[in-house]
């Protein structure tokens, strides 16, 4: 997994990219140190998000069989990676731009079975760990590590986008569901987790969410980019894009419009972050 944001808000953007080894931070376009934060056995790296400018990372890992294993960690250029808490028994999940009534931190359960457990938590990052808040008010089967608000319809309400276990993005307004989106990937995919974000492709557009879709299958599988978008009249899923060199491992905004997306192949063993411009739906 990898993303690219200002971390802790010096104003320059940090490249944070998750490997078998560990979570590792380095300065995009600037000089500056590496910061590892090592994952050691029994526990397989899962996925991380960040609260943007602030610091905040979630390290979900998994104890196979058994828990999930999760870190809540600080992060500042000058100190370095901190640990906060460790196995943390939830999978966590950092919002990019929550309501404020909705918490930025969100925790899921953790089911032998299914990996993603029926609970869901609002919780606080604190120096001393994380803080219970309370539950949202979501009770379908959705991933939180694969969820964001965003306000798609421009009412002025932002709506929650989550993906469920049978890979459908659906859309939450106020608790309610409005839409569930076709599936991301074939029905005999298991396991597979596409990415997500929010992107503008106009000054003044409308917000769009950009996502990966699972095209081809197997060891050399390569996936392909599409679009969530409100076309005026409800919610719709673009076709998908040309698919793009090996799995889709990352993707953030860059600037005027732009996208950074991050693609994985495992039969070279190469990650490579591409950077794309947006030409328009065709």
């Amino acid at each position: 997994q990898v993303s690219v944001y200002d971390l802790d808000g010096d104003s320059q953007k940090e490249v944070i990219y998750l490997t078998e080894s560990g979570l590792h931070v380095a300065p995009y376009g600037h000089k500056g140190r590496v910061c590892t934060f090592p994952v050691r056995p029994p526990r397989i790296p899962q996925g991380f998000s960040c609260r943007q400018e602030t610091g905040w990372i979630a390290l979900n890992t998994l104890i196979p069989g058994a828990a999930a294993a999760s870190f809540l960690l600080a992060y500042h250029a000058g100190e370095g990676l901190r640990p906060v808490q460790g196995d943390i028994n939830l999978w966590l999940h950092f919002f990019s731009a929550p309501p404020a009534r909705a918490g930025a931190l969100w925790g899921q359960g953790f089911d032998p079975e299914h990996l993603y457990g029926k609970g869901l938590f609002v919780l606080e990052p604190s120096d001393r760990g994380i803080l219970y808040s309370g539950h949202p008010d979501i009770t379908a089967p959705i991933l939180v590590c694969r969820s964001m608000w965003e306000d798609l319809n421009g009412n002025g309400t932002p709506e929650l986008v989550a993906l469920d276990r049978d890979g459908r993005l659906r859309i939450y307004e106020a608790g309610s569901l409005l839409w569930i989106s076709p599936a991301l990937a074939d029905p005999g995919t298991k396991w597979w987790m596409p990415c997500l974000t929010p992107v503008s492709v106009s000054p003044h557009g409308p917000p769009m969410i950009v996502c990966s879709m699972q095209r081809e299958r197997g060891k050399g599988s390569r996936e392909s980019l599409g679009v969530l978008y409100w076309d005026g009249e409800g919610y719709a899923l673009s076709q998908p894009s040309p698919p793009l060199r090996g799995r889709i491992c990352g993707i953030s905004p860059g600037k005027g419009g732009k996208l950074l997306v991050a693609t994985s192949s495992m039969e070279d063993q190469r990650t490579e972050l591409f950077e794309l411009t947006w030409k328009g739906w065709n």
